[in-house]
């Protein structure tokens, strides 16, 4: 245990360094940006902040108009796929002189069939070949992503970051929108190596009847067989998404969890890689979201042992707090369109 401590102490270390580096992103912040600069270039800046929002926040975020017109942009897959012409753009301008001058000749030899060196002596003119080079190669990237976007291929959808932002805000739009791409997708659950997929983890986020009655069977199998049913190694599946889904649904399948105790990989260390019951690792994602929410868990989570004895405990606190997730959800849920079904063709 004294190692496992101080393993976590040392990865609270690199965290927090890494963090204190990290800019603290405020909802005036980045109303500020929107108003100023590009949705993605935006993002840019929302991906570097020090943490998530706070739940006040995000319901603030539910009620204002102005940002929520914004933060839909991040769902538009043609901004996205502007931000990535534009930031292969600043890719090709940020080649050392060598590589770009190259990069340059190369376009003016194959595409307009000239001579290079008698295009250099002009400064202009070779300015105007340069920018019409770069801005060609970055206009086929985005060619490509709109072929790709045609053939319903994943490389034009948002990252993880903007749809749990979403997810967590709840509008109703955004909604349709990655359930339209859920099913766009096939609907998938999880990937061969057993964690689950963005999609269906930002659907759990928000509660979707679907995505929901899907995970139940999966948990529900696992338990049955103590975490033999399936080839894939679920455990550490369990464990990421429901590091992210830490809601009223999220604390009660770590609860359904809690009688598996198959070893699932832990913390690595100078020494190799660790392996903890999974059990222990849903007890311990208990505890951070009892934390997190201000509960006092003193003495119920010293090791591993204390937290087994104390199961009824922890569990009629997680049960309280579910109440309490869900009355939060309320102002949300009530408008969510769970009859909504995509006409995926």
């Amino acid at each position: 245990m004294k190692k496992r401590i101080i393993q976590f102490i040392v990865l609270f270390v690199i965290i927090s360094n890494i963090q204190a580096q990290r800019l603290d992103i405020t909802i005036d912040s980045l109303r500020f940006r929107f108003q100023n600069e590009k949705p993605y270039d935006v993002y840019d800046y929302y991906r570097k902040g020090t943490s998530e929002f706070s739940k006040d926040n995000y319901k603030s975020l539910y009620y204002d108009t102005e940002m929520k017109n914004y933060l839909l942009k991040w769902l538009n897959q043609d901004q996205i796929i502007d931000y990535e012409r534009d930031r292969h753009k600043k890719y090709l301008n940020g080649f050392d002189e060598e590589s770009k001058t190259s990069f340059i000749e190369s376009y003016i030899s194959r595409v307009f069939k000239l001579n290079p060196d008698s295009i250099k002596a002009d400064t202009n003119l070779w300015k105007l070949y340069a920018d019409s080079a770069i801005s060609s190669h970055a206009e086929k990237q985005k060619m490509r992503l709109l072929q790709k976007k045609e053939e319903s291929k994943r490389d034009v959808l948002p990252d993880y970051l903007v749809m749990n932002c979403h997810a967590k805000i709840a509008y109703p739009e955004a909604y349709k929108i990655i359930k339209d791409w859920w099913y766009q997708y096939d609907k998938p659950t999880a990937t061969d190596y057993g964690y689950f997929d963005d999609l269906f983890i930002s659907l759990l986020l928000m509660n979707d009847p679907e995505a929901q009655s899907e995970f139940d069977k999966i948990v529900k199998r696992y338990v049955q067989t103590n975490g033999t049913a399936y080839k894939e190694d679920y455990g550490l599946g369990f464990i990421r998404s429901l590091r992210a889904v830490k809601n009223a649904y999220g604390l009660r399948k770590m609860i359904e969890l809690l009688p598996v105790r198959v070893e699932v990989i832990g913390l690595s260390s100078m020494e190799g890689t660790s392996y903890d019951p999974l059990d222990y690792r849903m007890y311990g994602l208990l505890n951070y979201v009892f934390m997190s929410h201000g509960i006092n868990t003193l003495g119920l989570f010293d090791d591993l042992d204390t937290m087994r004895k104390n199961s009824e405990e922890i569990v009629r606190l997680a049960n309280q707090l579910i109440k309490e997730l869900e009355e939060d959800e309320k102002y949300w849920m009530e408008n969510m369109p769970f009859d909504y079904v995509p006409d995926i063709k």
